[in-house]
């Protein structure tokens, strides 16, 4: 009796007949691959008659063989493969994979498809527990324009589900202009038809209009909006003050504010938000300048994660373990007034990000001009637009000791410790001033200093190598 795995088809050349059942002259090879006999076998004794002829063509024998198939064991399905998210509009997604080739010994009966808003663990609940069915292919319909899913597939038979597949996401289209928040809608259709006369309802907006849109300030105080989608302002990449005062916003849709790329002023005041993430350009410009959060309302702002650089000039996107480049500008343990240029320069790289840290411990990211010409780096880096540099007012901060850091792609390429000495304002007006310094710069010598405005400090205006003074 032989034994045949029972997740194979047999075949009669799979037999194996106990010696001492045939006579010594007979070939037991009864097929050849000319004529091969496949059968599939039923769980339990399968009985084959095999007829064997004699190689010197003697008589013709017929023996009984008993051929045993064993029961399957049945396991839970493989994880199903190559699942696809698509987003097909604004309201619909479409799902896509491969069933599993290991079905657990056991039909295939239905999938499982779980979903999740950020795919993270804990997050995911059930689309469907069970489709009841062998499609795979899934539509997940009644979502909103904008709204990012993230999915993940099991496949099921008798025993239930087994593991899932690896997950894919997908955002819904936004669904042109008439599907954005109702305020927002509103606000752009009445703006572009002051300037296109053809333009009578959001449907006939598009996103060269946007583009075209010069207005510097929207203003939605007292508009009763409780909630923006995240592609509200989309393409209004010329706007530089939004106002936002006087609504319901409890939250924020995560990158709301990413495609206003010239904002410079933003009013939050009178919602009831507690936690605001800004991109970095954003984030940094608050700290510094007059965006009106509110902040005596209790909101926290913080500073959305940098994008990962693209590759960098010289090719690579590996960071190096340690940039070529020095942060020149402030000098460690020096003191810093008025106007400056924070400077240095960097071989390589994408950007450069200039962090202040206060005694306190608030923090502040600024990014640098990048790619100025540096004949003297040439030796060094091989090229010369290697050189760095961010305009900075001292006056911005309190006195003090600050820390400043110098990241290059996130890479840190110095620091300096400064103290800072402020004249109590953040630019100084109408002042007038002059001074004369003796003994500078070496004995016998005089220079004369005088205040200037525009750089918010004293500066040479005269030198007597005498020492007599103007």
């Amino acid at each position: 009796m032989s034994v045949i795995d029972p997740r194979t088809l047999a075949t009669l050349r799979d037999l194996t007949v106990s010696a001492g059942i045939l006579d010594p002259e007979f070939d037991t090879d009864t097929n050849t691959d000319t004529n091969p006999l496949d059968m599939t076998l039923v769980v339990g004794p399968n009985t084959i008659k095999v007829k064997v002829t004699a190689e010197t063509g003697g008589a013709v024998k017929t023996y009984t063989v008993t051929v045993t198939r064993e029961a399957p064991t049945v396991t839970v399905p493989g994880a199903p493969t190559g699942l696809t998210a698509t987003a097909n509009g604004p309201n619909q997604i479409n799902l896509d994979w491969t069933a599993p080739a290991n079905t657990g010994n056991n039909p295939i009966t239905g999938y499982r498809i779980e979903v999740s808003t950020d795919g993270s663990n804990g997050s995911w609940t059930d689309l469907e527990a069970n489709t009841g069915n062998t499609d795979t292919t899934y539509a997940h319909t009644g979502l909103d324009p904008g709204d990012t899913r993230h999915y993940r597939v099991s496949a099921r038979n008798v025993l239930g589900p087994g593991d899932p597949s690896d997950t894919d996401q997908a955002t819904t289209l936004s669904g042109g202009i008439c599907a954005r928040t109702a305020q927002v809608r509103d606000a752009i259709v009445e703006e572009v038809m002051e300037a296109d006369a053809s333009v009578t309802t959001c449907a006939d907006v598009t996103p060269a209009h946007l583009t075209s849109l010069d207005r510097s300030t929207w203003d939605l105080t007292s508009q009763n909006i409780s909630s923006l989608k995240p592609g509200d302002f989309a393409g209004l990449t010329k706007l530089n003050a939004l106002i936002l005062e006087r609504n319901a916003l409890s939250s924020l849709p995560a990158g709301i504010f990413d495609p206003l790329t010239a904002l410079t002023f933003l009013d939050l005041c009178n919602n009831p938000l507690t936690e605001l993430t800004l991109p970095p350009v954003l984030y940094d410009r608050f700290i510094t300048n007059p965006l009106d959060l509110c902040r005596d309302d209790n909101v926290r702002v913080t500073r959305a994660a940098r994008r990962s650089p693209p590759p960098r000039r010289g090719g690579s996107s590996t960071p190096s373990a340690a940039p070529r480049g020095y942060l020149e500008n402030p000098g460690a343990d020096s003191f810093q007034s008025g106007i400056g240029v924070l400077s240095g320069w960097v071989c390589e790289g994408d950007e450069v990000e200039i962090e202040i840290t206060t005694e306190g411990g608030e923090v502040a990211r600024y990014v640098a001009a990048y790619g100025t010409e540096r004949l003297d780096t040439q030796d060094a880096c091989g090229d010369t637009n290697n050189g760095f540099g961010l305009l900075f007012n001292w006056n911005r901060l309190d006195d003090g000791v600050h820390e400043v850091v110098a990241y290059v792609d996130d890479e840190e390429l110095g620091r300096a410790t400064v103290t800072v000495t402020t004249l109590g304002t953040e630019f100084l007006r109408g002042a007038v001033g002059e001074c004369m310094v003796p003994d500078f710069p070496t004995t016998g010598e005089t220079v004369t200093l005088e205040w200037q405005q525009n750089s918010q400090n004293f500066v040479i205006v005269s030198h007597d190598p005498d020492g007599a003074g103007p």
